[in-house]
C-alpha cells in the first residue's frame, strides 16, 4: 500500500509538471530548472516514504526495548511501541526517572526518533 502512495504521488507530481511545461510562459522557466524540479520531487517522495518503516510497523503494540542517548550514556528502558511517525515514537509503561536518586515511575513518552531507537522485541 505504501508503494502505491508514493508511486501516486510522484505520478502526479509528474503530471502536474508536463503540464505546466506545455504553457507558453511557465514552460521556459520549468525547461531551464529540471535539475531542482528533480530534487523538489526527491524531497517530496522522501518526505512521504519517511514516515512508515515496515521493521516498527511489526512492532507496534508489543513489548520493546527502546535505547536512548543520555550523555555519552546508551540507556535501555523496555516499553511497549504504541506508535510512531517520521519524527516521533510514542511509548508506554516505560519505568523512568528523572534524576537517578529517585525512584522509577511509570510513564508514556514521546521520542524524538534522534535520540531513540527501537533495538529489538523486549522479552
Amino acid at each position: 500500500m505504501f508503494n502505491t502512495v508514493r508511486d501516486s504521488v510522484l505520478e502526479v507530481a509528474n503530471l502536474l509538471i508536463g503540464q505546466a511545461k506545455k504553457t507558453s510562459g511557465a514552460g521556459a522557466i520549468l525547461t531551464t530548472q529540471d535539475k531542482h524540479i528533480s530534487q523538489m520531487k526527491q524531497e517530496l517522495v522522501g518526505a512521504v516514504g519517511t514516515s512508515f518503516e515496515p521493521l516498527l510497523e511489526r512492532h507496534i503494540g508489543k513489548r520493546v526495548v527502546l535505547e536512548m542517548n543520555k550523555g555519552d550514556k546508551v540507556i535501555e528502558y523496555p516499553c511497549i511501541l504504541k506508535d510512531y511517525t517520521s519524527e516521533f515514537m510514542e511509548v508506554m509503561d516505560v519505568y523512568y526517572s528523572t534524576q537517578e536518586d529517585q525512584p522509577a515511575r511509570k510513564a508514556d513518552l514521546v521520542v524524538l526518533r534522534k535520540y531513540g531507537i527501537i533495538r529489538h522485541l523486549g522479552e
